[in-house]
Parts: C-alpha cells; sequence; structure tokens
C-alpha cells in the first residue's frame, strides 16, 4: 500500500464563518487514505468553535495560542513540519504561516508549499497581494476560490498557470438539505434572511435602508439578522428610530443556519466586496432565490434563473424591486429556490471540491520531489 502523504494545513483560526466552515470541509472530505491531515491554528480567538468539528478528521489538532508563547510559535510549526514527516504545506490566512514560507522553502525543499485564498479586500490592503508580493516565487500553487480572485492574485504578478480555482462547494445531500416549504398564504410577509458579520464589509446599514423603502411602498417584508458584530448597537438604534422592530430583528450568531434557511423565503447580501460568499451556497442549497449585489465573484454563482443580481450594490430601489418581485409572487419565489438547489446539487458539489485539492496536491509534489533532491 502507497504510503499516505502528510499535508499540514495552517490557519489563524477555525471560527463560525464562510472561510473557516470550508475548512472544516476540507477536513471532512479530503480522502484519508491517501492523506495524513494535520491542523495548526496561530491565532487567539475568542470563538475557536469550530475547531472540535475537525478533530475527528485529523491526525494531529495543535491550537497554538493556547498551548505556547507567542515567540515558540514559528519554531513548533518548522520542527512539526520535519517530525510528522509534512509532504505538503497548505496556509488559509494565516500571517505566520506565509512569513514561514521562505523557511520552509530553505530548510524543507521537497516539501510543497500551497496557498489557499478566498477574497481581496477592495483596497487590496491584506494577504492577497501580500502573498504575491513577498512571497509569490516560492509558492507552487495557489486554491482561488473563484475565477475573479483568480484574475485578481494573477493582477498581482503571479503566473496564472500557477493558480487553480476551486470552489468551496457544498453539502447538499447531507448538511444543507431543505425539508420543503408549504405555499407563503397571500397577505403574509416575505420572510428573509440576512446572514453575516455586522461589519462594514457587508454594510448592514444598506439592507436597513432597503427595508425602509419597502415599508414605504407597503410591501411587507420581516428580515432576520443572523450574525453579529461590532455595527449592532448602532443599527438597533437606527431601526429602532425608524420604527423597523417588527421588521427587522436582530438574533445574533447561531450555530442552527440550516433552520434560519428553512425559515425563511429568500435570502438578502447588501456587502461592499466578498470572495465568495458560503451564504449564498448555503442559501442556493436550501432552495432559497438570493438577493445579492454584483460584486466580486456573485456572478460565478448567480444569475437570474435562482435569483437576483444587483448590478449596483448600492441602489436601494434595486434591492426592494426584488424583493418585492418575491413577496408578490410565491409561485416564482419558490421557482427560483428548486433552481438554486439544483445548481448547489449539479454544479458544486463538496466532494469536487475535496478532489481538485488531492489532485493539486499530488501535481506539485511531482514537481517538488525533483527539487529535493
Amino acid at each position: 500500500m502507497t504510503a499516505r502523504l502528510n499535508i499540514l494545513y495552517v490557519a489563524p483560526w477555525v471560527i463560525p464563518g464562510g472561510s473557516d466552515k470550508g475548512t472544516v470541509d476540507w477536513f471532512r472530505t479530503i480522502d484519508r487514505d491517501r492523506f495524513g491531515l494535520h491542523l495548526v491554528t496561530t491565532n487567539r480567538a475568542d470563538n475557536n468553535a469550530f475547531v472540535v468539528d475537525i478533530e475527528p478528521h485529523a491526525s494531529q489538532v495543535w491550537n497554538l495560542p493556547d498551548l505556547l508563547d507567542e515567540r515558540f510559535h514559528a519554531g513548533f510549526v518548522l520542527d512539526a513540519i520535519e517530525r510528522w514527516g509534512i509532504d505538503v504545506l497548505h496556509v488559509m490566512n494565516s500571517q505566520l504561516g506565509f512569513d514561514l514560507i521562505p523557511f520552509v522553502r530553505e530548510r524543507f525543499p521537497q516539501v510543497a508549499i500551497v496557498v489557499q485564498q478566498h477574497a481581496e479586500e477592495h483596497d487590496a490592503s491584506l494577504y492577497v497581494r501580500y502573498v504575491a508580493s513577498r512571497y509569490g516565487h516560492l509558492v507552487d500553487a495557489y486554491s482561488a476560490t473563484s475565477e475573479d480572485l483568480k484574475r485578481r492574485i494573477a493582477g498581482h504578478g503571479v503566473d496564472p498557470q500557477r493558480i487553480t480555482v476551486i470552489y468551496t462547494g457544498i453539502d447538499a445531500e447531507g448538511e444543507w438539505v431543505p425539508a420543503g416549504r408549504p405555499a407563503r398564504a397571500t397577505g403574509t410577509a416575505l420572510q428573509v434572511v440576512f446572514p453575516g458579520r455586522l461589519e462594514d464589509q457587508k454594510d448592514p446599514e444598506l439592507m436597513v435602508d432597503v427595508v425602509a423603502e419597502l415599508r414605504r411602498r407597503g410591501t411587507d417584508v420581516i428580515v432576520d439578522v443572523v450574525g453579529d458584530g461590532s455595527l449592532r448597537a448602532a443599527l438597533e438604534a437606527r431601526v429602532a428610530a425608524a420604527g423597523l422592530q417588527e421588521r427587522i430583528r436582530f438574533h445574533g450568531v447561531r450555530y442552527d443556519m440550516a433552520d434560519w434557511y428553512q425559515r425563511a423565503d429568500a435570502m438578502l447580501m447588501t456587502s461592499r466586496f466578498e470572495g465568495i460568499p458560503y451564504v449564498i451556497f448555503e442559501a442556493l442549497a436550501m432552495a432559497l432565490p438570493v438577493v445579492v449585489p454584483d460584486v466580486n465573484a456573485n456572478a460565478e454563482l448567480v444569475d437570474g434563473e435562482v435569483g437576483f443580481l444587483i448590478a449596483d450594490r448600492t441602489d436601494v430601489g434595486a434591492y426592494a424591486d426584488a424583493l418585492a418581485a418575491l413577496a408578490d409572487d410565491d409561485d416564482r419565489c419558490r421557482a427560483l429556490g428548486a433552481a438554486a438547489r439544483r445548481r448547489m446539487l449539479e454544479r458544486f458539489p463538496l466532494a469536487a471540491m475535496a478532489t481538485a485539492h488531492e489532485t493539486l496536491y499530488e501535481r506539485v509534489l511531482s514537481r517538488a520531489s525533483t527539487r529535493g533532491r
């Protein structure tokens, strides 16, 4: 039997959220007969809740901030590569992991280095440009979650041939399965879920403006806000001042997201920028039409067959038009949702994400093995 290849996955943390749910799914679906999986997290987090979901699937799980002084983190990772016989270093959004790339390349030339990236900030201020400009020549391959992100990484000087688009994927057959919804009675409110952090990137103030516009038009919509963040107190005050408390309800961070999608008729997003949002995968898999801005890679998931892609993300009226159309026509709402679920099942299965990564690792290892001679 061929010996397993060992992968060290270095992440800042594994907290509730889109990219970190992708980390959990990566560990769940990579073939453990072929690959030994090891996790190191490098940043302190108040809520490292998803780590427990990884432990059954990993040979090693080390949350360094709970175990060692920060001065010893770099040494631990380098020693672990040698001690655990690591073949592939997979770095996802950990600055420590990125800054160790030149040391790994020098000390372990036979180790393949894969950088996984999910999004670039609107001002290109963080890791996409940082890694490309400092360490791009040392990275064997990039795993980018969208074609949009591939173009952005290549725009910082990385050879496009070293960038592989691997969509996050969704477990639409086992985890995100709708139970079916009764037809919405005439005259009842459209139930909308707004999932996400209450931070400037997500622009929740725009969501409030959309709901206010719908009230002005006489369209009955209730938005359940599932998430938390630094803007929550100000948003709650603004909602109260506008008299929208019955139409916008705040629920904080929740871990039962499938239940929230199940209760909803549609999903709303108003973000300034995104990578390729996991919540869109979730909502579509749960047979919800989505109303989202045409930013970054959203158009790679959403079109008129499954929802509404808002061309000008600041256009309050366009969001209101889309939600009003769903509120006024439940048959159309349900048809869009059915098409959304089919799209996730057919185009974005979770197994495809795992298989694509496995193929990528074997390809870069074949090149790295010659470098180590």
